[in-house]
């Protein structure tokens, strides 16, 4: 994974649809260590097989409705696990600054797509895997970084859904999709904005 060959497999197959495509990429998207002795080079790999300009994407798809990518961009340099999925901090800048002109008042509705969820999704993780290795939630190692996300989407109620994948359990999980709200019943009222949590695959 994370090789020229590929990356340029994947442009290869996802162009051969024809129609105008965004990726945005995992930890193990840069995990090309035989070839590429650095993550910005591996990074500039990844963008230019793409044709990217930047990690991260926006894309208008409907009037006032926005699909928006943030990309990880370390993989040999993470502090602790090479597995964490990091966005820096360029990107969250970016992210925060988007989501601010885009207020739900005004009728925008944003739905982002991430390899890892963000911590407070409430979706359905491995304990004894991606928790114990610190891998488990956007920027996992850095408090102040990981929390910052469910902070956005609690601000912006333009944010609607967040997509994610990193775990592979979205195929069986009833918890695999959280809700804004649930039962009372069920446990305390989670604050995840206006936002629906989904595992992808």
């Amino acid at each position: 994974a994370g090789t020229t060959q590929c990356h340029d497999m994947a442009s290869e197959f996802l162009g051969s649809f024809g129609v105008p495509y965004e990726v945005i990429g995992g930890n193990h998207d840069l995990e090309g260590i035989d070839e590429f002795d650095s993550d910005a080079r591996n990074l500039r790999r990844f963008l230019t097989s793409h044709d990217k300009e930047t990690p991260q994407f926006c894309r208008q798809v409907a009037e006032k409705t926005l699909l928006v990518g943030l990309c990880s961009t370390i993989f040999r340099e993470a502090k602790f696990t090479s597995h964490e999925v990091i966005i820096d901090d360029e990107q969250i800048r970016w992210f925060e600054e988007l989501v601010k002109s885009k207020p739900a008042d005004e009728g925008w509705r944003i739905f982002v797509f991430s390899h890892a969820p963000p911590n407070g999704s409430g979706i359905r993780i491995i304990q004894e895997n991606h928790v114990v290795n610190g891998c488990c939630w956007l920027n996992h190692s850095d408090e102040k970084n990981c929390r910052k996300f469910i902070e956005i989407v609690r601000e912006h109620r333009s944010i609607k859904g967040w997509f994610s994948g990193h775990f592979h359990l979205g195929q069986d999980y009833q918890d695999s999709i959280t809700f804004p709200t649930i039962d009372p019943s069920e446990g305390p009222y989670p604050n995840r904005g206006s936002c629906v949590f989904a595992q992808t695959s």
